[in-house]
């Protein structure tokens, strides 16, 4: 049984342009790296992780806790992860922002980013709006989508089309993705509706958005394109 399962596990040492260390191909392994709190903000403990996982074609999602500190993206800026030793390549850079800033804030922050090194921004972490009765940590789900949706639309009409969102909180179905899409988003990410519908959420939320994009004649790419065109802010 080992030795099948081996021969099923990517080879992590492989330096070939199209290994992503993922099982299914065409598929990416993605890494959250969350920033510690209770860390200065100028300390490097904050990304140094990242250099310690060698470039097999996976993308890094920097959680900053920009609902505490705002300025805190400013320090992203000229940062930029180093080239893996073994495949010479650089990993994708995604930071991710809480949805808890003011508009002001959001298109504050999306200057740094259009300056930075950043590959893409995940729209959004959880929220700390919220009775303190519920819980001690971010809370996520459903009722987080449409301040996530909101922030969503504020960035990207803040950034140019160069940089992609990504669309996160309160997918639990293919009408949810398809609202993020719509809203300027060029990926989903699915979190608290995993945790709760298991392994086939991911399915039966593309077998509904397929059914969505189909009634319409349209395709996920179509609507992307579309949205990301008019919703993004103008490139001088």
């Amino acid at each position: 049984m080992i030795s099948r399962l081996r021969a099923r596990i990517p080879k992590f040492h492989e330096t070939k342009d199209d290994t992503t260390a993922a099982f299914k191909p065409g598929s990416v392994l993605a890494i959250n790296l969350g920033k510690n709190k209770s860390s200065p903000v100028e300390s490097p403990d904050d990304f140094v992780t990242a250099r310690t996982y060698p470039d097999f074609g996976m993308t890094f999602a920097i959680i900053l806790a920009l609902s505490d500190d705002p300025s805190a993206v400013f320090k992203i800026e000229n940062y930029e992860l180093e080239p893996s030793p073994i495949t010479a390549r650089r990993p994708r850079l995604v930071l991710k922002v809480a949805p808890d800033l003011e508009e002001s804030q959001i298109i504050d922050i999306a200057g740094p980013i259009r300056k930075s090194n950043i590959d893409g921004v995940i729209v959004s972490n959880t929220t700390i709006s919220h009775p303190a009765s519920l819980t001690d940590r971010g809370l996520s789900g459903a009722p987080l989508k449409p301040r996530a949706l909101q922030a969503l639309k504020t960035l990207r009409g803040h950034v140019p089309e160069s940089i992609p969102l990504l669309g996160c909180r309160g997918i639990s179905t293919g009408a949810d993705a398809l609202d993020y899409a719509r809203a300027g988003a060029s990926l989903v990410q699915v979190h608290t509706g995993f945790g709760y519908d298991g392994v086939g959420t991911c399915r039966h939320i593309k077998d509904e958005l397929e059914a969505l994009l189909r009634a319409e004649n349209t395709t996920w790419k179509a609507v992307v394109d579309e949205s990301v065109r008019k919703l993004s802010l103008t490139e001088s």
